[in-house]
């Protein structure tokens, strides 16, 4: 990727001498009225893609490549959408389209390429998608899980087709919100009334808080965000889940770790200042967040990070999106605004 050296704005802590170097910059998203941001997703630093959830955007689709975020080549709307990508660069984006008919849609990217593929799967047309937004996941380029909810629905890919399981999800787990494999035997789906665990080829179900998203790293290093204004994050080590983060009145925004001991979550609340939390092996600790604003969707890297987010500008919400780097020799990739600090 072709990197542009410019000036930033440093600012010295009072521990600058032992703290370790970090910059914020931005990436202008191309103008889109009122559009916001369904969902975002990077298959690796230098390339990730977005949607907007305008029913009635004519190029709903954003590609992040070259350093600048573009207009698409797809004309799918997502009203809620989703990404997996396996360290190897091969990866799919789901969402549910709105334009010309209902349907769920899946797009591949093959190891090395950075042009998404359509692939179809049984609600790709008519009578289209049964329910709310999918999510996506996979352990191995030819093992992964497709989740529909209200109602409840699992499709497998394998042997290069989808194909519809049914419904195996216990009764108990409610609505269905969020699906994580961490390998291609074990895997959890998050709901309203708990978890439902996927080991030995059959699930069952384990009682909880209503959690709205997962992320896990290893079998035994899982994450949880928390629906409502709970602002919970919690942890599961292979045996139980328990709580690793609390701040009630806030709503957790998003959740996202590139391994055990690198992870984010951005916690927002009504009249109180937005919380960006960075995990490391030390625990969670606060990052002072880009003019101060909220944000959503962390995709983590080993010494970067990508967000969706928002600023004020002349009176009015601008969506954009944020670079995060820790390595001084990583410059930032477009020309935005930058400000680097030691912490």
């Amino acid at each position: 990727m072709k990197r542009l050296t410019f000036p930033a704005i440093i600012i010295f802590s009072a521990v600058a001498a032992t703290a370790a170097f970090a910059a914020w910059e931005e990436v202008p998203l191309p103008p889109k009225e009122d559009a916001a941001i369904g969902w975002m997703d990077f298959a690796r630093p230098d390339l990730g893609f977005a949607c907007t959830s305008d029913p009635l955007d004519p190029r709903p689709f954003l590609t992040y490549e070259n350093g600048r975020w573009m207009d698409g080549s797809f004309v799918f709307n997502a009203l809620a959408g989703d990404g997996c990508f396996l360290p190897s660069g091969y990866g799919w984006v789901v969402g549910a389209s709105t334009r010309i008919y209902p349907c769920i849609y899946t797009l591949r990217l093959q190891a090395g390429s950075s042009q998404l593929e359509y692939v179809p799967n049984p609600y790709s047309s008519p009578p289209g998608a049964k329910g709310g937004g999918p999510r996506v996941r996979f352990a191995a380029e030819e093992d992964g899980w497709l989740l529909l909810s209200s109602p409840n629905e699992l499709l497998r890919y394998e042997d290069g087709y989808w194909r519809t399981v049914g419904n195996p999800l216990p009764v108990e787990l409610g609505y269905a919100r969020d699906i994580c494999f961490p390998t291609a035997d074990e895997g959890w789906v998050c709901g309203s009334s708990g978890f439902a665990h996927y080991k030995d080829g059959k699930w069952e179900f384990v009682p909880g808080p209503q959690v709205d998203g997962l992320d896990f790293t290893a079998r035994d290093d899982g994450w949880a965000m928390s629906y409502g204004d709970t602002g919970t994050i919690y942890h599961y080590d292979g045996s139980s889940w328990s709580v690793s983060y609390s701040a009630p009145g806030y709503y957790v925004n998003g959740l996202g770790f590139h391994d055990r001991n690198n992870g984010w979550a951005i916690l927002s609340g009504y009249g109180v200042e937005s919380r960006w939390l960075k995990y490391d092996n030390a625990g969670w600790h606060k990052i002072i967040p880009p003019n101060g604003q909220s944000g959503y969707f962390p995709t983590p890297f080993h010494e970067e990070a990508w967000f969706e987010g928002f600023k004020i500008e002349k009176g009015k919400i601008v969506k954009t999106s944020w670079h995060w780097t820790t390595a001084p020799n990583v410059r930032p990739a477009s020309l935005g605004r930058v400000k680097a600090l030691f912490r």
